[in-house]
């Protein structure tokens, strides 16, 4: 007994820490909006109704806060809290940030390296801002206890029928979100692509897959609010937003994405690399060609993102601001900016500039040794990616600023913690010599 009450210290601990922060927390902008959703509409339902026909699919989580806003605000602090404990929790296990014997430590490490290795500005309009909170942060949380039947049949283990059941739970209320409904739907079809290869389906987890491609079809797509609000949004925020094609909105995202990681938090991005190359070089049992063709290029990312690191910083120092040969070279092209002449040269340094994302992905799924650990590096790395980059199609895209890169920073945080708590540790590599 006295051993269990030792090993949820760190999670108490973390607990009230999140609930301090949680406490500096004030209704503000559009919480107020909902504060009054129930005094306005008369009733839960009818705001409901309103809501899913003129504003779109995120009527569960927003529904949940308009109930919660109507209580004293400590509840909400208390429950922000919990869903913050919840998430780093389910990071922790799910990533493998533990310490052998002192698993809290690890716990612990992720809550502290989430806020300061995460841009202020983004928890700024997160974690301190109610109606944000309940989408970002809860709906995160949600997605990871959505994925835990798909992850227990992955390593073979058995599934409860109660964990069939919370999981679908938090699968309306994930796909309520637009960016953890597109992440989780993702996740899904990895995990069962994984599953089918090695063993047969079990038939819940089908019944849950049309569950989650249900949801996040009808809550992102069908519902009429979702084009009410594309159309108001448009007119509000961006006004020449349907002349762009969609390969245009897809570099528009992919832009937004890459510049904000590079100039929010590139030593993330270093460190992951520098993490990789110390990983290679460890005893394991991969293919000397192989080995030497990742080293290089890990060694190329990471010279270009040294690289990328210094014009960032001259940038920063220079009174005029932009002008040096490094800038002209990491310069993106965007369809907002009128360019009548690209040169080919100037598309091949665009075309590279982003595969060094892709190689750099590429490498964190090869140097992994396990089955497991590949698929997450392939569906967190690219999936956290994808939550960003598919602002591209959204009006809101400048006015949101920073906070939807934060599913992406958070798992690339998660990541570099997990192979940095990963290095020494001896496992046999499943490729073989």
């Amino acid at each position: 007994m006295a051993q269990k009450a030792k090993q949820l210290i760190p999670y108490f601990v973390t607990f009230i820490l999140f609930l301090l922060l949680s406490s500096y927390m004030e209704s503000r902008n559009d919480d107020l909006i909902f504060q009054a959703g129930i005094e306005k509409y008369g009733s839960l339902h009818s705001w409901a109704k309103w809501f899913g026909w003129n504003w779109g699919g995120r009527i569960i989580p927003q529904g949940v806060l308009v109930v919660l806003l109507q209580l004293p605000s400590s509840v909400f602090h208390l429950i922000n809290a919990g869903f913050l404990t919840l998430l780093t929790s389910m990071v922790s296990n799910i990533f493998g940030i533990k310490i052998r014997n002192h698993e809290g430590i690890g716990f612990m490490v992720i809550s502290v390296m989430m806020i300061t290795l995460i841009p202020m500005q983004i928890f700024h309009t997160t974690v301190f801002w109610k109606c944000a909170s309940v989408l970002y942060i809860w709906g995160f949380a949600t997605l990871f206890i959505s994925l835990i039947p798909f992850l227990l049949a992955v390593y073979g283990e058995t599934v409860t029928w109660y964990e069939y059941i919370i999981s679908a739970a938090a699968t309306l209320y994930t796909t309520s979100f637009e960016q953890t409904g597109a992440l989780l739907l993702g996740c899904t079809i990895v995990c069962l692509y994984n599953i089918i290869r090695y063993k047969k389906v079990p038939v819940q987890l089908i019944f849950l897959s049309i569950l989650i491609i249900g949801t996040t079809i009808y809550f992102c797509f069908v519902l009429p609010g979702n084009s009410v609000r594309l159309e108001s949004e448009i007119v509000a925020w961006y006004s020449n937003y349907s002349m762009y094609s969609l390969g245009e909105k897809l570099l528009i995202g992919l832009n937004y994405t890459v510049t904000g990681i590079e100039e929010e938090i590139m030593p993330v991005l270093l460190l992951l690399c520098i993490l990789l190359l110390i990983k290679s070089y460890q005893d394991c049992e991969i293919k000397a060609d192989c080995k030497r063709l990742n080293n290089i290029m890990l060694y190329v990312v990471t010279g270009f993102f040294l690289l990328r690191l210094v014009d960032i910083i001259g940038k920063e120092n220079s009174s005029e601001g932009s002008g040096s040969i490094l800038s002209s070279i990491f310069s993106l092209y965007s369809p907002e900016i009128v360019i009548y002449d690209i040169s080919s040269i100037k598309v091949f340094l665009n075309i590279f500039h982003y595969l060094m994302f892709i190689i750099l992905g590429c490498c964190l799924i090869f140097i992994n040794q396990d089955r497991v650990k590949r698929m997450l590096a392939f569906m967190f790395y690219f999936g956290g990616f994808c939550t960003s980059i598919m602002m591209g199609f959204s009006p809101t895209i400048h006015e949101s600023g920073s906070r939807p890169r934060f599913i992406c920073y958070f798992l690339l945080v998660a990541l570099v913690l997990s192979e940095m708590f990963s290095l020494g540790k001896k496992k046999q590599c499943i490729i073989s010599t």
